[in-house]
C-alpha cells in the first residue's frame, strides 16, 4: 500500500472566516480592512496588527483591552472580538473585529 504524504499549511481563522473587500487605512501598528463574513454575510472592519517583536505584545494587548472596555463609547465603533495567529515564518498578527457600520447594513 502506497501512502502519499500531503503537506498541510496552517489554516488561519482570518482566511477561513472572512473575504477581504477593501483596504480602509493603516498606521504604525497595522492595517484596517473591510471584510465580509463568509457565513453571516455581514461586513466588518478588522484591524490587523503585525507584532514583529514578541516583547511588544503587552503594548498591543493594552490597546485591545482599552477598546474592549470603551466599546460603548459614542466615538468608537463597537468592539466584538480579537484573536492571535502565527503566520510562519512571519511575525504574530493580532486581529480585532468591530461591528458593521450602519452604512454597510443598508447595502
Amino acid at each position: 500500500v502506497k501512502v502519499e504524504e500531503e503537506v498541510i499549511s496552517p489554516r488561519l481563522r482570518y482566511d477561513d472566516t472572512y473575504e477581504e473587500i477593501d483596504y480602509l487605512g493603516g498606521g504604525n501598528f497595522g492595517d484596517v480592512l473591510k471584510v465580509r463574513h463568509k457565513l453571516d454575510g455581514n461586513e466588518y472592519a478588522i484591524k490587523r496588527i503585525k507584532i514583529p517583536n514578541p516583547n511588544k505584545m503587552e503594548i498591543v494587548l493594552q490597546e485591545v483591552r482599552t477598546m474592549a472596555k470603551l466599546c460603548r463609547h459614542e466615538h468608537l465603533v463597537l468592539y466584538l472580538d480579537c484573536w492571535i495567529e502565527r503566520l510562519p515564518p512571519s511575525p504574530l498578527v493580532l486581529a480585532t473585529r468591530t461591528f458593521p457600520s450602519s452604512s454597510s447594513s443598508s447595502s
